[in-house]
């Protein structure tokens, strides 16, 4: 069946604006609207409807599903555009009754929570987590008081959130942090500074899968 035929057989079947003799007169190929489809669509111009050549019917002039090899195509794009990145409410911010108002912020500044549980880390736990400080001279105490008391883990998801996440966080020291921002607001000391964020995607990897296995 030649490819004008199949078109005549399927349009009998949609079509909607009533060109039923497929008058040539009214009609163009474009490509189809589906994301990621290589296909095409006949454009009936005197009525503005859309038919899909390739049949997964993500246009404007009849109702269907794409093929599911489009969808999968489709999330997979939508995946590559966000990112995923692991906060921390510390125990300081847990101690004053703060994790509301920071999860408030969060989502205000319109990240999407994907996971988020309350943990007490041991002083072991919190090194693991840290060991990339191992060498520094801040690392014990940071473990003791990452171990000191409740911390709320959270993964948060969105387009560029890393950077836009620690934009949010402010500097480590709160006096040198932005306006506006959760430790220039809130933290009380260099340790004591409310929120902890991932600095880069190969460390929003470890630190995911250090609290939620296989989520990252």
């Amino acid at each position: 069946m030649g490819q004008r035929k199949k078109m005549n057989k399927f349009w009998d079947k949609v079509l909607k604006c009533g060109h039923k003799n497929l008058n040539p007169n009214y009609l163009e190929f474009v490509g189809c609207s589906t994301p990621y489809c290589s296909g095409s669509e006949v454009h009936c111009i005197d009525c503005n409807v859309y038919i899909s050549e390739c049949g997964c019917g993500y246009n404007n002039g009849m109702s269907g599903w794409p093929h599911k090899k489009h969808l999968a195509q489709e999330r997979r794009g939508r995946r590559l555009m966000k990112e995923r990145t692991l906060a921390i409410i510390k125990p300081d911010a847990t101690r004053r009754r703060l994790v509301g108002y920071v999860i408030q912020r969060l989502e205000r500044a319109g990240f999407k929570i994907v996971d988020m549980k309350i943990i007490k880390m041991s002083k072991e736990e919190a090194k693991g987590f840290y060991k990339v400080h191992a060498e520094k001279p801040f690392y014990n105490d940071l473990a003791v008081f990452m171990s000191s008391g409740p911390c709320v883990v959270i993964i948060l998801e969105g387009k560029n959130v890393i950077a836009r996440y620690r934009k949010l966080m402010g500097a480590t020291n709160h006096e040198e942090a932005d306006k506006g921002t959760i430790r220039k607001e809130l933290a009380t000391s260099l340790r004591h500074n409310i929120v902890h964020g991932s600095d880069s995607k190969k460390s929003a990897d470890f630190e995911i899968n250090y609290f939620f296995n296989g989520l990252a």
